[in-house]
């Protein structure tokens, strides 16, 4: 039997205070019409369009879409006459279509953010496995990461859920963070964070700020709430947004490769790098590719590498100064006498 699809429209909590909104809202009322209506007309318009994946097609053929041919297939009626309503559906369909949020063809009108809006009953399904095999996933990696730490594999199981809440709580308990009855709390914190800063941002905030936890004295920590609640504000809106956030990667990948030994050597070596991306007009991206492709450059001074030598290395890297084939590093790293570096006094 064919697979019936049903069609869901993901809207949320913060869409009617999203920018276009406000956009639309505003040319509502330089148009002297009633927000509400505009709002109306593109949330209709959406539903008419799921079944054709964004299109809604004209009456016939080469026919321009019209704005009453628009206000009789959504059914808008303000209890005034029918050329009122069509004007003001009018004017809506101006501001929609100056805001990207529609696109009207020749015979045809088309709602471009519907992919981002909807999803498939089978597209739900596939999206809730995906998310429990990556939360399983990124637990694995805590474990792997935090080998020292004990747990109770049956309790921390059962903390796997589908949802990126329960995958958020499994990592804080995991992490020691919290305990299993500050569940409860700490649910309704991250699902304020994640109404106020979106799923994708909480996720990477929260993956940070649960890998600084290793290098953090939890138990000097007196209001765990209120320094987990800016704790992740901090991380998103300093480094998400800005992009700094790659900077943890590359403080990560040094000390996995036991590049920095110490916390006052990740507080040192991150402001050099924040400096390096202002001086030298880079970005963090960047900056991780450098050390990534140049890692046997880094390690053959690992047994001397102050502050100073890390700097350097790193700007004759950006500059050229020292130039390394990207292919093979693998092998290249196994070559103890393979020289990179010439004199940089």
């Amino acid at each position: 039997m064919k697979e019936r699809n049903y069609y869901f429209i993901q809207l949320n909590d913060q869409f009617f205070l999203s920018e276009r909104m406000e956009a639309l809202k505003e040319k509502a009322l330089d148009n002297e019409d009633s927000p509400i209506d505009y709002q109306f007309v593109y949330l209709n318009l959406i539903l008419k369009s799921l079944s054709n994946n964004g299109f809604i097609y004209s009456e016939r053929a080469n026919k321009a879409i019209s704005s009453d041919f628009i206000r009789r297939l959504i059914r808008f009626n303000t209890n005034q006459d029918k050329d009122s309503d069509n004007e003001i559906v009018h004017r809506c369909l101006e501001s929609l279509e100056e805001l990207d949020l529609v696109i009207i063809d020749v015979d045809c009108l088309i709602i471009p953010d519907l992919p981002n809006l909807t999803q498939t009953e089978s597209e739900k399904t596939n999206e809730k496995r995906k998310i429990k095999r990556e939360s399983q996933e990124r637990l694995q990696k805590l474990k792997e990461d935090n080998p020292s730490k004990e747990v109770d594999l049956d309790n921390l199981n059962k903390l796997i859920g589908t949802s990126s809440i329960d995958e958020a709580l499994s990592g804080l308990i995991y992490s020691k963070f919290i305990a299993s009855k500050e569940k409860a709390e700490f649910e309704s914190i991250i699902t304020n964070l994640i109404s106020d800063y979106g799923l994708k941002n909480f996720n990477k905030a929260n993956d940070c700020f649960i890998t600084r936890l290793s290098r953090t004295n939890i138990q000097s920590i007196k209001n765990k709430n209120d320094y987990y609640i800016k704790s992740i504000n901090k991380i998103i809106e300093d480094e998400i947004f800005s992009g700094a956030i790659v900077f943890d990667k590359i403080i990560n990948y040094l000390c996995d490769h036991g590049l920095i030994k110490s916390k006052q050597g990740i507080n040192e070596i991150t402001q050099v790098l924040k400096n390096i991306v202002s001086e030298e007009n880079v970005s963090p991206d960047k900056l991780f590719s450098v050390i990534e492709s140049h890692l046997l450059t880094f390690l053959k001074h690992k047994n001397d590498m102050s502050i100073d030598v890390f700097e350097i290395l790193l700007k004759k890297t950006l500059n050229g100064e020292i130039k390394t084939d990207k292919e093979n590093i693998e092998e290249k790293m196994k070559i103890a006498s393979y020289d990179y570096l010439s004199d940089f006094n």
